[in-house]
């Protein structure tokens, strides 16, 4: 197993890890690292797959999915300790699910759907969304109602660029989803 590899499971464990704090009420400086580190370790283990020529059919499939554990599991958990509203990921649920499913039906077709800016924009919202969030659990008196306030803007600024990006994916392959809504294919 290459060190790409596993980043992407340091990543699902760390999730494991960071929600267990959150939801003791126990956030931190480490968990606020530990929150970096994993969001970091995405950004390196995709940097590391494609400059050493390791990139692998685990990495294509799981670093996405860790991807989703990583932001899901904390907004879950944001969630539990009512911090977020239910519908705010139900909303991204329903976007990544659709999504999901899109890609599937591409690939399917031989075409392979990369994410867009809007989708890679929608990423970075919620990474510092999660962090500005996580900050907000912090005793700070004045600064935490600024710091949840903010997270709570990029969070549904997330939602709006997340589906901008699926609306692009729909209609840049519409001929292809037209069919498949037709039956033909």
């Amino acid at each position: 197993m290459n060190f790409a590899n596993l980043a992407t499971f340091a990543r699902i464990f760390l999730s494991v890890f960071l929600c267990h704090m959150i939801l003791i009420n126990q956030v931190n400086l480490i968990v606020i690292l530990l929150f970096l580190l994993a969001f970091g370790s995405d950004w390196l283990d995709g940097f590391l797959a494609r400059k050493i020529k390791k990139v692998t059919d685990f990495g294509k499939i799981f670093d996405p999915i860790a991807d989703k554990i990583l932001v899901f599991s904390i907004l879950i958990c944001f969630l539990k300790i009512n911090l977020i509203s239910a519908w705010l990921v139900i909303i991204l649920l329903i976007r990544e699910f659709l999504m999901s499913s899109a890609r599937i039906l591409l690939s399917r077709h031989k075409i392979i759907y990369s994410a867009n800016i809007y989708g890679k924009l929608k990423t970075v919202l919620q990474f510092f969304a999660i962090l500005v969030l996580i900050f907000s659990l912090q005793k700070f008196d004045f600064y935490n109602n600024i710091f949840y306030n903010s997270g709570i803007f990029l969070i549904w600024s997330s939602v709006l660029f997340s589906f901008v990006s699926l609306f692009l994916c729909f209609f840049e392959n519409k001929k292809i989803f037209l069919k498949i809504l037709n039956g033909d294919s």
